[in-house]
């Protein structure tokens, strides 16, 4: 997966996330820098779980 896919991907798991979050009555306590924190930590998780089994 090349580097554009991975930001095209990460910024759709955002979006997402920021579309749910509206949805459920926009909860205080989750900001947007912190959905983006948890799409780019989601994304490298991701990542870290294919090269493992690309390994095996």
């Amino acid at each position: 997966m090349g580097l554009e896919s991975l930001g095209l991907l990460e910024a759709k798991i955002t979006q997402y996330l920021t579309e749910e979050k509206a949805q459920a009555g926009a909860i205080p306590k989750v900001s947007d820098s912190q959905i983006s924190s948890l799409a780019t930590r989601l994304l490298s998780t991701m990542m870290s779980h294919q090269r493992k089994m690309m390994i095996v």
